[in-house]
This record gives structure tokens, C-alpha cells and sequence, in this order.
């Protein structure tokens, strides 16, 4: 018996391995130029992270930086005031602001830039970093909340009410942005009868403060004082009373102690000096003191003294090789 035995070839079967083929090829050579892409591409520069902050003054706007890494000096600050433009660079523009000397920008360090008058204008800061082309910081301040300062000044109440050295410090309290503040005052010798105001004095910088010294003015007596702002030639009204007072005299003066502070081989039980005097001719009282453990004790008084040298003995400063601590205190009925 024979069998017949055909054989034959499938072209579906040779298609479908050439198409697998030629996919494979494909996902390969696509798989290739995506690789090469990829690791070809270097990655670009990120920008520097830095906290900064600004404020807008009225004829200059601070940018201060507050934390992270330090800025190169080519970097850019762009100043947008309504529809200008400026463009600068830390190392170009601005000047005393490299406190270490490093040439970076860094923590505590500050920008000012000086500009016109910006009351009532929109600002905008844009802060760029030149090498990865990149925004660091950008803010803007709407114009609505640049507004001019208020022209409302107070002389700060004076404590102690009664002043015995004979110069003293009067500080105002006001906008800082303010053109200068004025001070006034007026004299009564009897806290009865009052001279007009006089003015004393300008302050174009703050703190707004003044070193008073009232044996340059009146002398001894009563002082009142009130303060005046001024800003862009506009200033503000005289209040109707004052803003603070006070009663100036001269406090006595204690010197010449002897023993005097800090003396070695002092004799047994010394007897105790000192020099006083009151500038405006009160009466004093002198009290002595010696130091007992933590305690001060009495041990002399001059009752109703004028200016001059006293004294008072002493028994308790009887041991050798012993340090003992002794003091006055001098009242004029006012101060002591």
C-alpha cells in the first residue's frame, strides 16, 4: 500500500515571522534613539533657593535676604514701578551691602535700591538668576497700599517726672518715613505761669530723639513739650495740650569719699568723709552706712547740711585683715 505524502509550504506562517521580526527591530532601534537622546541631555542649572524679602520706602525699595543659599553677584533685580522698567545686578548697582566681604548676597545682607517717590504706585520685584535663567523671587505691592505716612507725632511721656541730671533725652514717637519732626516746649517756674512755646529743635533722622539740657534754657522748673511732623512741606497742628512734662532739678552731687573705694591698710575704726553739694542751694541730709552680712545699718546722720565736706566717726571697723563696706546716701528732699 502506498501513501501519498504532499508537502507544502505556508506563506501565512513566513509573513507572520517577519512582521514579529520587524517589530523587533523597530522597538529596538526606537529603544536605541531614545537612549541616546536621554543620555545625551545634561541636565540644566538649578537656580539658587534663597528666602528674600523687600519693602518699599518712599524713596527707596529694600530687598533683604532671610535664609538659604547665597546669590552670585551677576544676578538680576528688576524693578517694575507702574510701566517702567529697570534692570539690575547685584555686582553693578548697588554698594555697601557685603557685610563678610565674600561677594555673595546672603542671610542678613541688604539691597537698596534708590528711586523716586513711590507713594500711590504699583511695584513689582522680580529677582533672576543669569545662569539657569530662572525667576528666584517675584512680588509685587499694589499701589493701594503704598501710602504716605501719617503726619502724627507725640512726645513720649518722661519718666521719672522729676529729672535731676541736668541733660536728659526727649524721644517723639512717629512714621519713620517722615521728613523730620519738631520739638517744642514751654517753662513755668511755678507750674502756674507759663512762657510761650519755643522751639527747641529738628530731627531729620530716626529715631526721632533730642538731647535736652535744661541748664542751657530755663534753669530749674517746670517743662512741657509737644512734638510737630512734618512731611512733603505738609505738617501737622499744634495739639491743645502738651504731650509730656516734667519738673527739672539738679539731684546733689556726692564725691571726694574717704576712705575711698577700694583702700587697703586703712586704719582701726576711721572716721568717714565726703564732699556734697546741690547745684540749685537745697538743704541736704547725710546718711551713713556700714554693710552688716547683706544688711546696711545706720551709723551716722548730718540733718539740714549746704554744700561742704562731712564726716562721721566710726567704732564697728575694729578687726585687721577684714574688708568692710560703707556708703552715704544724700537727700535734698527731692532726690536722694
Amino acid at each position: 500500500m502506498r501513501v501519498l505524502v504532499k508537502r507544502w509550504l505556508s506563506t501565512d506562517a513566513v509573513s507572520e515571522v517577519l512582521g514579529s521580526m520587524l517589530l523587533v527591530l523597530m522597538a529596538v532601534a526606537m529603544f536605541s534613539i531614545i537612549y541616546s537622546m536621554v543620555y545625551s541631555m545634561t541636565p540644566g542649572p538649578s537656580p539658587p533657593q534663597a528666602t528674600l524679602a523687600f519693602s518699599v520706602g518712599v524713596g527707596n525699595i529694600t530687598i533683604t535676604h532671610r535664609g538659604g543659599e547665597p546669590l552670585d553677584q551677576s544676578t538680576e533685580i528688576i524693578y517694575i514701578i507702574d510701566d517702567q522698567t529697570t534692570v539690575t545686578t547685584i555686582g553693578d548697582d548697588y554698594t555697601s551691602w557685603d557685610i563678610d566681604g565674600d561677594g555673595r548676597f546672603e542671610f542678613g545682607e541688604k539691597l537698596v535700591y534708590r528711586c523716586d517717590n513711590v507713594i500711590r504706585k504699583n511695584v513689582t520685584v522680580q529677582v533672576v538668576d543669569p545662569i539657569s535663567d530662572s525667576i528666584i523671587m517675584m512680588s509685587r505691592v499694589n499701589r493701594e497700599y503704598i501710602l504716605p505716612p501719617e503726619v502724627d507725632t507725640n512726645v513720649i511721656p518722661i519718666r521719672p517726672y522729676n529729672q535731676g541730671n541736668p541733660t536728659f533725652k526727649i524721644t517723639a514717637s512717629g512714621d519713620y518715613r517722615l521728613d523730620a519732626v519738631s520739638l517744642y516746649y514751654r517753662y513755668s517756674s511755678d507750674n502756674t505761669t507759663w512762657s510761650p512755646y519755643i522751639y527747641f529743635g529738628n530731627d531729620t533722622v530716626y529715631p526721632w530723639n533730642w538731647s535736652f539740657n535744661f541748664d542751657h534754657l530755663n534753669g530749674t522748673g517746670y517743662y512741657e513739650f509737644y512734638s510737630i511732623g512734618w512731611y512733603s512741606r505738609s505738617s501737622e497742628s499744634p495739639p491743645s495740650e502738651a504731650d509730656a512734662r516734667c519738673y527739672c532739678s539738679h539731684s546733689p552731687i556726692i564725691s571726694n569719699p574717704d576712705p575711698p573705694d577700694g583702700a587697703v591698710d586703712v586704719p582701726l575704726n576711721p572716721t568717714l568723709h565726703i564732699t556734697v553739694s546741690d547745684a540749685d542751694g537745697d538743704k541736704m541730709n547725710i546718711t551713713w552706712y556700714k554693710k552688716v552680712g547683706r544688711r546696711w545699718e545706720v551709723i551716722g546722720v548730718n540733718h539740714s547740711v549746704g554744700d561742704g565736706t562731712y564726716s562721721t566717726p566710726t567704732s564697728c571697723f575694729d578687726e585687721y585683715s577684714t574688708t568692710y563696706y560703707w556708703m552715704v546716701t544724700v537727700d535734698d528732699g527731692l532726690f536722694n
